[in-house]
C-alpha cells in the first residue's frame, strides 16, 4: 500500500510518500508565505522523483489538528481533493497522535 502523507497543521508543513518498506520520500519546509504555494509542486516533485504516477497510490493521508487553521484548510482541501480526483480514499490523523508515534520509544 502507498501513502502519500501531508502535514499543514504549523510552519513547518511536510509531505511523504510511504509504502510497505517504509518512508519512501520526503519534503520538509517551513516558510512564513502559507502552504498553498508549495504543497502541490512538492507533491508533484517527490512523486516524479520516485517515478510513482499519482494513480498508483492507495491512500491519502493528512494530519486534522490542532493547527494553523488555514494550514488545516490547505492541507484538508488539497487531499480531499486528490482523492476525490483519484476515487482514493483518505484518512485524517491527529497531529498529536502523529507527534506522538513518532517519539513513542524515545
Amino acid at each position: 500500500m502507498r501513502v502519500l502523507a501531508i502535514d499543514t497543521t504549523s510552519p513547518r508543513g511536510s509531505v511523504a510518500v510511504a509504502g510497505p518498506e517504509g518512508v519512501l520520500a520526503e519534503a520538509r519546509l517551513v516558510t512564513t508565505e502559507g502552504h498553498s504555494r508549495w504543497l502541490l509542486p512538492a507533491v508533484e516533485a517527490l512523486l516524479g522523483g520516485l517515478g510513482i504516477a499519482a494513480s498508483a497510490l492507495d491512500v491519502f493521508a493528512v494530519t486534522i489538528g490542532p493547527g494553523s487553521f488555514t494550514g488545516l484548510r490547505i492541507g484538508l482541501g488539497s487531499v480531499q481533493g486528490l482523492a476525490l480526483a483519484s476515487g482514493r480514499p483518505c484518512v485524517g490523523l491527529s497531529t498529536l497522535d502523529v507527534l506522538a508515534d513518532a517519539a513513542a520509544g524515545s
